[in-house]
């Protein structure tokens, strides 16, 4: 779940989180480094040259490391670049301690995530399904007695209709075949 209890959780246990974030977040990228103009809509940092930064991995205690872009590819900076000395060009490091959920130690955009986000389990279906299909939240009960039934219900159609989807059953073609046998 796309939350900063989950994030803090993962954190407390050293385990590298893979989850999505929500559709419905405004990002905001509010992170103080004096190297960092802003960030991009994948929260990717901008140098002050306008130039966005190349992710180059996560360093455990550093935190998320990037690469000048300009000094990856080997090209010559603009005069107004602070550009370093070393073969790669500048490097910053983003602290995902600074906010847990906008800065995951894998960034969301990269092909780890993609690769791991892709092998996760089936559980985050029934889940979506529970709450947004099925609305068992809409209910104003605080009781664990009536959302219990209702989780359950959600659970026994979502059962269900993977069921039918799996064996192509169709109550039409039953009813249809039904009639076509009873007028005979």
């Amino acid at each position: 779940m796309d939350n900063y209890s989950t994030y803090e959780l993962l954190n407390h246990h050293n385990i590298l989180p893979f989850i999505s974030l929500n559709s419905k977040t405004k990002a905001k990228f509010d992170y103080p480094h004096p190297d960092i103009l802003c960030f991009d809509d994948k929260g990717n940092p901008i140098c002050m040259s306008g130039i966005p930064f190349v992710n180059w991995g996560y360093s455990k205690p550093k935190g998320i490391k990037y690469h000048c872009y300009l000094g990856v590819k080997a090209l010559e900076p603009p005069p107004e670049c602070k550009f370093s000395d070393s073969n790669y060009g500048r490097v910053v490091y983003i602290k995902p301690d600074f906010d847990l959920r906008m800065f995951p130690p894998v960034p969301r955009h990269s092909e780890k995530f993609k690769a791991v986000f892709k092998t996760r389990t089936s559980v985050e279906r029934p889940n979506k399904q529970i709450f947004q299909d099925y609305a068992i939240e809409e209910y104003k009960s605080q009781s664990a007695i009536i959302r219990m039934p209702l989780a359950t219900f959600a659970v026994i159609n979502i059962h269900l209709d993977a069921w039918i989807k799996h064996t192509g059953f169709s109550f039409i073609d039953l009813l249809q075949n039904k009639a076509a046998q009873n007028t005979c």
